[in-house]
């Protein structure tokens, strides 16, 4: 059960999705402007490499009951420059959790759907992996690579359906959540 007044809600995740670089710019600011237990980002349908290094200037709450204690005036606000994916919890200034803590990725489906290159899911992967973030791989989408010799441009798809394209990344299934602290 929830006390009264506690916050942020333990409950309550917030996210966004992204598609692009230019989504994640733009949107994961946002996101990490809002108090959280928990942030995440869902890459569907991934449509281009994002690179979570590049989203570096995120506002951080601040609480000037922090600051009063330590007899320094608060600042109206703060910016991050540090890594989005860093998950961290707060700091003695800073009461709300700063990064992102979990990331979906996901190919496109449905008529019309476009292939994701296996090298972004990777990317996203990699990421998450160096910087403790949970990574949750859906679904390659409507299209299998069916080649793919790790050079740029030399990958090879079929249309085979959502459900015949699978969601292995590199031979396993990537089934990560976020730890949920009491």
């Amino acid at each position: 059960m929830i006390g009264v007044g506690e916050w942020p809600l333990k409950n309550v995740w917030p996210g966004v999705s992204i598609s692009t670089q230019e989504d994640a710019d733009r949107n994961i600011q946002l996101l990490l402007e809002t108090p959280a237990a928990v942030r995440f980002v869902s890459v569907e349908p991934m449509l281009g490499p994002v690179d979570f290094t590049r989203v570096k200037w995120a506002k951080i709450p601040v609480d000037p009951a922090n600051y009063a204690r330590h007899g320094v005036p608060a600042p109206d606000e703060m910016w991050s420059l540090n890594n989005v994916l860093v998950s961290r919890p707060a700091d003695d200034y800073n009461k709300a959790k700063i990064g992102l803590d979990w990331v979906i990725v996901g190919g496109e489906s449905g008529p019309g759907a476009r292939p994701m290159h296996p090298g972004w899911a990777r990317s996203i992967r990699d990421q998450c992996q160096a910087a403790g973030v949970s990574f949750y791989f859906k679904q390659w989408g409507e299209w299998k690579h069916v080649m793919d010799n790790h050079e740029p441009g030399r990958v090879l798809f079929e249309r085979v359906g959502k459900k015949a394209a699978g969601r292995l990344l590199d031979g396993r299934e990537w089934n990560e959540y976020p730890e949920i602290n009491p």
